[in-house]
């Protein structure tokens, strides 16, 4: 699929259904694939409405380049539908790319025309300490690593990360923060995190015996 558009992030339709059902957008995380996303794209498919899912190269795309590409088709997506109900699914690194996004329709007074159900599957939402090393790695060393290109808007001093620190959301998003108490990537109980999952004015879920995997299913039957 990205072979297609020339590695260009790209939504890609699983089913076209009834509008009046509203739509589903899965964004699969690091190291993954729109097929991790299973569990939440079939729960998209049984509300009978339609379901995409995007495509970007995780593993060696910058972040705020998959941001500009979401936004370009989201926003496309909106003219199309206003009024519209959409669902946003997004996995771990994923999340950041959808926050990315609708910053970007934000700033562009777009993303007031439909109502957005924003659902986070285990957010690094106050970065990761461990990416801030990729920030000084130059991008033709970076690229030799696959995760160490968007690593460098992972980390917890990065720009990317100044943007989700000060990111507000209007009242039309409604914001759910899925979180596994057997995480060893994300750690949602630090003070960071919390501060900023109150900005969103997210409801989290804590699910204790789930990972940063595991934790995609567990949405899905929430």
């Amino acid at each position: 699929m990205l072979e297609s558009s020339r590695g260009k992030a790209r939504l890609v339709t699983v089913r076209d259904g009834d509008p009046a059902k509203g739509t589903c957008i899965t964004i699969h995380g690091v190291h993954g694939s729109p097929e991790d996303m299973r569990p939440l794209t079939d729960k998209g498919l049984r509300t009978g409405g339609s379901v995409m899912t995007l495509a970007y190269d995780d593993a060696y795309g910058h972040v705020p380049e998959t941001c500009q590409a979401l936004a370009q088709q989201l926003g496309a997506w909106m003219d199309k539908h206003p009024g519209e109900r959409l669902t946003l699914e997004a996995h771990s690194l994923g999340t950041r790319v959808t926050l990315g996004a609708l910053k970007e329709l934000q700033d562009q007074g777009r993303l007031q025309g439909n109502e957005i159900s924003l659902n986070l599957v285990a957010p690094p939402l106050a970065g990761l300490e461990v990416a801030n090393g990729a920030a000084y790695a130059p991008d033709f060393i970076a690229r030799l690593i696959p995760g160490a290109v968007p690593g460098k808007d992972m980390g917890t001093r990065s720009e990317f990360q100044q943007m989700i620190n000060n990111l507000t959301l209007p009242a039309n998003v409604s914001t759910k923060i899925f979180v596994g108490g057997k995480d060893e990537v994300v750690d949602s109980c630090t003070d960071e995190f919390e501060r900023i999952a109150n900005r969103l004015h997210a409801t989290v879920i804590h699910v204790p015996k789930a990972d940063h995997v595991s934790i995609i299913a567990e949405a899905a039957e929430y």
